[in-house]
């Protein structure tokens, strides 16, 4: 009786993997010649142990090493009638460490897909479903969604119209209602700033009293608000974002830097410039506001007061002309700046000192999108499809600044109008969604997170 060996399946063939050596030859598996037929028939075949193969009708010892996964490993011959150890069908040889693991690529939250491709780990969970990273959604809204933020201390901020909630980074367990009443937050894609006046620390947002047409900017402490503080009443705006030393809103022409103040009657607010189109997006550097537009492309101006805003408005300087920029998404981290122009379907950067009419192409193949954000390591972004319900977030882990093609990775697929793309600890990705199909009409958004590749 002629015994053949296990055969390897092609897990080794598995792109981004590092495998074991492996031949395809059977030194055990040849078939007899005629002469020789009836004498290998005759004879029993040896008894082998665990860890051994029948090599050339012999037992032969396969070393292991230090693999860990000892019911995963298949073993094969080589043309020298020695043992090969490979990973059995269904299994691929990945790295960790030093250390080859023979591991399923269709559930592994480490290796999802391809090797070191994570979506979680066993504290942090995400998911590996199918060898594709499945985001995890960790809260809903009650209500139409609003505007999401994401501090530097790992706490999370958001809200609909009537709340605005607090919880921590990553998984939101302790989620709690801030605030609750009748001051209504506006659903703006940056409504949202944490910063520090003195001694207290706040988050502000825009809104109106319930019934009321007026737009003011309101405060509450990060750690508890019976009711919002107005900041500075009447201030129609757009758009507010900044940094722990100011504030900037932008009302749809004037763009207006706002002074930080333990007392508001000592608040400051004064003109940067003034735009003619509006724009979709901005972003800061230490120097620097950047604004993209699909219809003016990528403009920049100085974070300082515009010396006769009323006599000679400023005006905001071209960056990156729309020929090569034309887009609604900006953000900026460590002095680059990253924006996408929908026309050559590219995400691109630039440093914030400038870089003419050649900035670095980022990523290709990326037609339509909405939001994206860097953390220094890793970019995110929402892709927005002609079918809203196969919108996509995407992301990629930089290397020399650009996405690699074989890197750039679906996060999480059928986000129907996802927004609001934000990094935050543990390389995690937040975004507000509507969710995988037509069920909550917009009503409900879930934070979901996911996590991109490694490097």
């Amino acid at each position: 009786m002629l015994v053949r060996p296990y055969l390897l399946a092609g897990a080794a063939t598995l792109m981004g993997c590092t495998s074991y050596a492996v031949s395809t030859a059977d030194g055990g598996g040849l078939v007899p010649t005629d002469a020789d037929a009836a004498a290998v028939a005759a004879d029993a075949p040896p008894s082998c142990g665990a860890l051994q193969i029948i090599c050339n009708n012999k037992c032969v010892n396969c070393d292991i090493g230090t693999a860990l996964d000892a019911g995963k490993l298949a073993f094969s011959c080589d043309n020298g009638g020695g043992c090969v150890v490979g990973c059995a069908s269904g299994y691929a040889s990945c790295t960790l460490g030093n250390t080859a693991r023979c591991v399923n690529l269709k559930s592994d939250l480490n290796n999802c897909g391809s090797c070191d491709r994570a979506c979680g780990t066993t504290t942090d969970p995400g998911a590996c479903n199918g060898g594709q990273c499945v985001a995890k959604a960790i809260t809903t809204l009650s209500d139409a969604m609003g505007s999401l933020l994401v501090s530097s201390t790992g706490k999370m901020f958001f809200h609909d119209q009537k709340r605005i909630y607090r919880c921590d980074a990553p998984d939101c367990a302790n989620r709690t209602a801030l605030y609750t009443g009748t001051f209504e937050a506006l659903p703006l894609a940056q409504g949202l700033v944490t910063a520090t006046a003195g001694k207290l620390t706040s988050v502000y947002f825009l809104g109106k009293q319930s019934g009321s047409s007026t737009t003011s900017l309101a405060r509450c402490n990060v750690d508890t608000c019976t009711d919002p503080e107005i900041y500075i009443s009447n201030l129609p705006s757009l758009a507010l974002f900044g940094a722990t030393d100011a504030l900037y809103s932008f009302d749809g022409q004037r763009l207006y830097a706002i002074g930080l103040a333990v007392n508001p009657a000592l608040a400051t607010r004064v003109e940067i410039a003034r735009y003619t189109s509006p724009p979709d997006r901005f972003a800061l550097t230490a120097a620097y506001i950047f604004a993209a537009s699909s219809a003016n492309g990528v403009n920049r101006v100085v974070r300082t007061a515009c010396p006769n805003p009323d006599i000679s408005p400023c005006e905001p300087a071209v960056f990156v002309d729309l020929s090569l920029a034309r887009g609604s998404a900006i953000d900026a981290r460590n002095e680059i700046v990253y924006f996408n122009d929908a026309t050559s379907s590219k995400i691109l950067s630039c440093p914030a000192a400038g870089c003419g009419a050649s900035p670095t192409t980022v990523a290709t193949g990326q037609p339509s999108v909405e939001a994206i954000q860097s953390d220094g390591v890793g970019l995110a972004w929402a892709y927005r499809s002609g079918n809203a319900l196969s919108d996509e977030i995407r992301g990629c882990t930089l290397a020399s600044g650009v996405c690699a093609p074989s890197k750039v990775y679906t996060l999480a697929a059928q986000q129907r109008g996802a927004v609001q793309v934000r990094t935050g600890t543990q390389q995690a990705v937040y975004w507000l969604s509507t969710g995988a199909d037509d069920s909550d009409a917009g009503t409900l958004a879930a934070i979901r997170r996911a996590y991109l590749p490694k490097p």
